[in-house]
């Protein structure tokens, strides 16, 4: 074999093995390139998911809050009821009400039904003294204070909550 020919074919063989050694260098800056910008992707979407649920954690906790300080009126309204009359329990009976359109709105599901319990408790003891003659009111809050605990765990288990579905 000529000099020149090995030389020719060497230079050959040697350009093929460079242009392969760029293809495959190539091939993989792409693939680490896309696997950069999906990980890129999923962070944004994860931040503006953590973002959204913070701003719909803040106004869920100043309804949730308002909630049980107007739960917790209705039942120092019944421990009053003896002294001072009745009529403030009635009163705070509307205003818990009042209260509960809120946690519907913002939910969730879960802490708008137990809500809707402390209502319904507080709006048949009510109606109950309204209607009967019931000589110690709050010995008849039991219930009304149950259900105020049940929506304060519930509440507390929405604001915990991260979003995430396992």
């Amino acid at each position: 074999m000529d000099a020149g020919v090995a030389a020719v074919l060497g230079a050959a063989i040697g350009g093929g093995l460079a242009g392969l050694t760029a293809i495959g260098t190539s091939w993989f800056n792409l693939k680490t390139t896309r696997q950069q910008l999906t990980a890129q992707q999923y962070e944004a979407m994860r931040q503006r998911r953590s973002e959204s649920i913070r701003e719909r954690r803040e106004p869920r906790a100043k309804c949730y809050t308002d909630f049980m300080a107007g739960g917790q009126r209705f039942v120092k309204a019944l421990g009053q009821a003896h002294m001072q009359g009745t009529s403030d329990v009635h009163s705070q009976a509307r205003a818990l009400d009042d209260l509960l359109h809120p946690i519907v709105i913002w939910g969730p599901e879960s802490v708008a039904a137990t809500a809707r319990d402390v209502c319904a408790a507080a709006s048949r003891l009510s109606h109950k003294i309204r209607t009967e003659e019931v000589p110690v009111p709050a010995m008849h809050g039991l219930e009304v204070a149950e259900r105020l605990r049940d929506f304060i765990e519930a509440a507390r288990a929405a604001l915990e909550e991260d979003g995430n579905v396992p």
